[in-house]
């Protein structure tokens, strides 16, 4: 299914948690850092044992850091802001290679080894986020009205749903009209049969 929805030649960065499934991508992946926080906090509400143990704080900060020095990116120097990145997945081999008789540490521990390379891609990558809150943010208006509408009643009508809820979102997130682009697409499927190729008179 990720690949049907992504293409085989994807050549972006998947923003992910961390569901196994997406390690048959073969494509730069960046795992989203929250997911990893919350489920330190979960664990943590789980196990007394585990909320103590040093893996939990630990982990927990340096996460919280790798977030925040992204958000300063513009406000140091390149050596300087290089620096403290190359400190931060210094820090973040101790946890990771650590053993732990703790259940909770010791399998976040592995996960962290796992995915060593996925947690601190976006602190070198401008542009790239380390969370998937702008994905989610964007599926939550179709989510909630599906569960609203108590979800479609056919495959045909599933279908539409979510080609409506990927033009309207699509169209939002270029600022264009959504009438605009609706009727480009309407003329492109008359003319050529395809509705993806709008014609440029009609592009918004």
């Amino acid at each position: 299914m990720i690949r049907e929805l992504l293409g085989k030649a994807f050549h972006g960065t998947l923003v992910s948690d961390f569901y196994s499934a997406y390690a048959t991508m073969d494509c730069k992946k960046q795992k989203c850092l929250l997911h990893l926080l919350r489920e330190l906090t979960v664990s943590a509400e789980k196990s007394p044992a585990f909320a103590g143990n040093v893996f939990h704080r630990k982990t927990r900060r340096l996460i919280k850091e790798m977030l925040r020095l992204k958000t300063r990116w513009d406000q140091m120097s390149d050596e300087r802001y290089t620096s403290r990145v190359c400190r931060l997945e210094t820090r973040l081999d101790a946890p990771a290679d650590a053993d732990y008789d703790e259940p909770h540490a010791r399998r976040i521990g592995k996960r962290l080894r796992k995915y060593r390379k996925e947690l601190t891609a976006f602190l070198w990558e401008k542009n790239l986020e380390g969370t998937n809150n702008t994905a989610e943010r964007a599926i939550r208006p179709a989510v909630v009205a599906r569960k609203i509408s108590g979800e479609s009643r056919s495959a045909n009508g599933a279908d539409a749903f979510a080609k409506l809820g990927s033009l309207l979102r699509t169209a939002g997130q270029q600022g264009k009209s959504l009438l605009a682009t609706i009727k480009g697409m309407l003329m492109a499927a008359w003319e050529t049969g395809n509705p993806a190729v709008v014609p440029k008179s009609s592009n918004p």
